[in-house]
């Protein structure tokens, strides 16, 4: 079931566009089905209850960046209201977190103690590629578990 198309780049930035496609495995289709409602990517309690240490490894890795303040997961891709979803159940679990809006999309910001209290749960599943963008959630909990204690101000 694989389909490719190549369009023209209108924008006249680089070559032609490549697109390819193909059909879903069947083992994820009931993925698909909790994550989209009426044809709408959308976030719900099940899905983020059911998403584990090595699902939070994976999200962290493809759709998060880290500064000193904070992790961000890049959530543009989601409504506020999944967005404020999301900044609620890892601020129930890990701690203080917020969320960004810049422009018209909304990222979710875990701050530091939370975000050392999220590195217990994604340590061991994060790969070797993505170390660099988890370093400071490393750096975090280590600085928690010295008694170094990490501030933040609201």
């Amino acid at each position: 079931g694989w389909r490719e198309r190549e369009f023209h780049n209108h924008d006249g930035y680089g070559g032609p566009i490549l697109m390819a496609s193909s059909a879903c495995m069947r083992p994820l289709v009931g993925v698909h089905e909790l994550c989209y409602i009426a044809g709408r990517k959308r976030v719900n309690t099940r899905w983020l209850d059911g998403i584990g240490g090595i699902g939070l490894a994976w999200w962290i890795g493809d759709d998060g960046s880290t500064s000193k303040a904070s992790l961000t997961l890049h959530t543009e891709g989601f409504p506020r209201d999944s967005v404020e979803l999301i900044a609620d159940w890892f601020g129930k679990r890990y701690g203080k977190c917020s969320i960004v809006k810049s422009k018209k999309y909304y990222t979710v910001n875990i701050l530091a103690d939370a975000r050392a209290a999220l590195w217990t749960d994604i340590a061991d599943h994060v790969p070797e590629c993505m170390q660099y963008k988890v370093g400071a959630c490393r750096k975090s909990h280590e600085k928690h578990v010295d008694g170094g204690g990490v501030r933040h101000h609201s």
